[in-house]
């Protein structure tokens, strides 16, 4: 007995002696040479600068068969930054795969197509995309204090909801998530330790980033697949069965507010002016005008559908109002000036080159009459002169 006992102690150290090099070789390997381009290390942002990418579309009908993107030198999208930094009209978009437009071209993202029309407007228009794939406002905020704080733009705007609600979803509530609510240890859960595991470890890292691709997956967050209407299945939901998720995400939406009212005072804290935009999707109680499909009973994902996904989403667009609102801050609403067509997505969430036209025109006609108001000094003509619509009232 004593001599089985042995053997199986024996057996289980061998197994955990193996264990710890087989760790420790991943880890100098991943520290040498990491073959994943991951943007984020634990609670870090990692961004790459001065990259270049081509993107072969095969499958997607709606987007360019040949996707170029760049990184400048600080790992946005878009023009270097100015010599004389100072005495241009500076602004930074922030917010997940909807700013970043990953499967866009470079010059066609809504950022871009924004830039151009500013120019037309005002003198020494500097702008570049900050948004990152599959971030929240949790992200926002590390880039905020890590990147965009320090360069100090005249302005922020942050394209936020779609991946809060996401992250939500997944059963992650946020006010738990001490390390951006409050100054408290890492090492207070297990949700902690796994953070800190990550910020200090490339292989723990790898594993959360392959997860968070999982999950993102699993809740429907991801954009690598053009959605078909026309071949879209149907679901018609109980009322108790939308009440219940509604009630589910309402417990979130106060430490959403925190978030947002974090981001704010980080911007204004270093000079800079926020601006929020509201979520746009697809889905919601309305008839596609392409398809004829009714976009509220349309299958999102096993029970929700389009009717049940856009109230939830909205739940977060009405936390940005309400907060703009309370705080003087400008509120573009996006969500509910954007059109639900679908020349304008190619899945529920992103969107087409003619889709990123369509939303850089309606944030340029809320964002012209303010940057008039803010930055006169800047204007060289008046906000309607490129053959854009009236600009309508806005949020403040």
């Amino acid at each position: 007995m004593k001599n089985k006992l042995k053997n199986i102690s024996q057996n289980l150290l061998m197994i955990l002696l193996g264990t710890i090099m087989s760790f420790i070789a991943a880890e100098i390997f991943l520290r040498i040479y990491n073959p994943f381009a991951f943007r984020v290390k634990g609670d870090k942002i990692v961004l790459s600068a001065n990259e270049k990418y081509i993107v072969k579309n095969e499958n997607a009908t709606k987007l360019d068969k040949t996707i170029m993107l760049h990184t400048n030198s600080l790992g946005f999208r878009g023009e270097e930054p100015p010599d004389d930094f100072d005495k241009h009209l500076t602004t930074v978009t922030i917010g997940g795969s909807t700013t970043e437009c990953s499967l866009l071209t470079e010059g066609k993202t809504w950022t871009d197509v924004l830039g151009k029309h500013l120019q037309k407007a005002f003198r020494n228009i500097w702008i570049n995309n900050a948004g990152l794939d599959g971030h929240s406002t949790y992200g926002h905020v590390v880039m905020m204090e890590d990147y965009v704080a320090e360069l100090k733009p005249d302005n922020v705007l942050f394209l936020v909801g779609i991946n809060d609600e996401g992250n939500n979803e997944k059963g992650r509530d946020f006010e738990d998530d001490k390390t951006i609510l409050k100054d408290e240890a890492y090492f207070m859960s297990l949700k902690g330790i796994g953070r800190a595991l990550s910020n200090n470890s490339e292989f723990f890292a790898v594993l959360l980033n392959f997860y968070r691709y999982y999950m993102a997956t699993v809740v429907g967050v991801d954009h690598n697949t053009e959605l078909d209407l026309n071949r879209s299945l149907v679901l018609e939901l109980p009322e108790e069965v939308k009440q219940r998720a509604i009630e589910k995400h309402k417990k979130f939406l106060k430490s959403y507010e925190m978030r947002i009212l974090k981001l704010i005072r980080i911007s204004r804290s270093n000079g800079i002016e926020p601006v929020f935009i509201t979520q746009p999707a697809l889905y919601g109680n309305v008839i596609d005008p392409v398809t004829n499909i009714d976009l509220a009973i349309i299958y999102k994902r096993s029970e929700e559908n389009g009717a049940l996904a856009w109230e939830r989403l909205e739940l977060y667009n009405d936390v940005v109002r309400q907060t703009g609102e309370k705080e003087n801050v400008l509120v573009i609403d996006l969500a509910r000036e954007m059109p639900k067509d679908s020349r304008y997505y190619y899945d529920f969430s992103h969107y087409t080159n003619e889709g990123a036209e369509k939303v850089a025109e309606i944030i340029f006609n809320s964002l012209c009459p303010f940057y008039t108001k803010k930055y006169s000094g800047f204007l060289v003509k008046d906000c309607n002169v490129n053959g854009l619509p009236e600009s309508p009232a806005v949020s403040k």
